[in-house]
């Protein structure tokens, strides 16, 4: 009976952490509902507007390494279909990555406006010290790059440009220094439920979360790609962060960087819109990409986003006076914890329903024996693991929902499937992100940065936005 009592109450306290996270995302829910946030049609004045806007001098950095087989094509790929002018493309690449520095220089005989530099260090350093190198040519050799530029947007080898993000971003440049666009997966086999983990929660994120985040007036984190930044923005960086524009040790660097902005005084922007077609098709203004498809590859990638945002973003950044600030802080650093509770919680709830239709009648009469026994009232014990029930199938519904908007209902189908894997997913990265952390503390040294391989989408004929696009659910 003791060893009920315990299972019992372990039961409830998970029960009511579930209830304060999941109010949590209610509260994102209900707000973005209110204030009908979410992915915006571009107004046909706004469009007018940014065909309109004088295009800058932007470099498109891409740091590289071992990316031989796939710069070509994502080379190729991403200059047939951008409708912008007034662009460079910047290959950071390493003199130890022999095939990949051979594949950059070929592109950039071949095209005028690709422009190779090659790292001081041998590789792999990690993304952020490439990244600081190539900024250091931006900023003060821009002789070695060709010309002065006024913004750069950071890219990786795999990406699928939008072909009218540039013009976005341009626009957007006239009032913000840091601008986010969406960045969603490329479609992916209902089957392939790893992969499918990301397409829901980017599709969530970055079609509702953002949008939130932006109108409560707290600074936007950058994702890594398709983030825009102004010359000014550059300038300010190096000078408050000791000539780095990105801080080396961390390895989710480019997410420090975003949130760094307000701090600095700099505006920032989430740009989520879409175009819509003559067929009523949205055409949305995102990069797109594979993510991985290997439940190894994806807990590897996930440690390193918990590591970069929860663990380090805590050490580097701490916490404002802000309170909206705060709250998004928080929301970015409880994963170690709710991961954990999400897992746990998720189980329960269904196996609790299970229990219900295929247990014992006198098992049963036990559990209601020990909810009459019990000191707290038997309609808070039954009535929050039922609310979180409902909190359960919210959180499913808005996965269907955000899902459904961008790739239609049949991939929002196995949503339920995809939460409860990426829940498991998450607590394995969890932990491996604290060891990795508390670790480094030890011994002192930095966290190994790890690249993520992604699946190359050019090996594919190259998906035209348009057809990526849903229509109107």
């Amino acid at each position: 009976m003791i060893f009920e009592y315990i299972l019992f109450y372990l039961f409830f306290t998970i029960s009511v952490f579930y209830s304060l996270f999941a109010l949590d995302d209610l509260f994102i829910d209900i707000y973005a509902w209110i204030k009908r946030i979410g992915l915006k049609p571009l107004p046909q004045n706004s469009w007018l507007e940014i065909q309109n806007t004088t295009e800058k001098r932007i470099g498109i950095l891409i740091a590289s390494w071992k990316e031989a087989d796939v710069l070509p094509d994502m080379i190729e790929g991403n200059l047939s279909q951008i409708r912008y002018h007034n662009f460079t493309i910047l290959l950071g690449v390493y003199p130890n990555d022999t095939e990949t520095l051979k594949a950059a220089n070929r592109l950039a005989e071949k095209h005028e406006l690709i422009k190779v530099i090659v790292n001081e260090k041998d590789g792999p350093t990690s993304k952020g010290q490439m990244l600081n190198y190539m900024v250091d040519k931006v900023v003060h050799s821009p002789a070695s790059i060709g010309s002065i530029l006024d913004a750069v947007i950071i890219h990786d080898a795999e990406d699928i440009i939008h072909p009218d993000s540039l013009k976005l971003i341009n626009w957007k440049l006239e009032k913000n220094d840091f601008i986010q666009i969406p960045i969603f997966s490329l479609p992916v086999e209902l089957n392939q439920f790893v992969a499918g983990t990301y397409v829901d929660e980017f599709a969530e994120s970055h079609g509702k979360d953002m949008m939130v985040r932006q109108q409560l007036g707290a600074p936007i984190p950058s994702a890594g790609v398709g983030t825009g930044l102004s010359r000014k923005l550059l300038q300010t960086a190096l000078i408050q962060q000791g000539g780095h524009l990105l801080i080396n040790e961390s390895v989710t660097e480019d997410y420090l960087l975003g949130l760094s902005t307000k701090k600095w005084n700099l505006k920032s922007s989430f740009a989520g819109y879409y175009l819509i077609g003559k067929d009523q098709s949205y055409n949305f203004i995102a990069t797109r990409e594979y993510f991985p498809k290997n439940f190894r590859a994806s807990v590897r990638q996930r440690s390193r986003w918990v590591l970069g945002i929860a663990f380090q973003g805590w050490k580097y950044l701490g916490w404002t006076r802000n309170i909206a600030e705060n709250y998004f802080l928080f929301r970015d650093r409880k994963a170690p914890l709710s991961n954990i509770v999400n897992l746990i919680g998720t189980l329960f709830f269904i196996s609790l329903g299970l229990s219900y239709l295929f247990t014992p009648d006198e098992l049963l009469a036990e559990i209601d024996f020990l909810l009459l026994r019990a000191p707290i009232p038997k309609s808070l014990l039954l009535g929050i693991p039922g609310l979180n029930i409902v909190f359960l199938l919210n959180r499913v519904f808005q996965r269907m929902r955000y899902t459904t908007s961008i790739y239609g209902f049949k991939m929002a189908i196995p949503a339920l499937i995809r939460l409860v894997l990426g829940n498991v997913i998450n607590i394995l990265a969890s932990a491996r992100a604290a060891f990795q952390f508390f670790q480094s503390e030890r011994t002192g040294k930095a966290p190994k940065w790890l690249k993520t391989d992604h699946e190359n989408p050019f090996q594919k004929q190259l998906p035209e936005l348009k057809t990526q696009s849903s229509k109107k659910a």
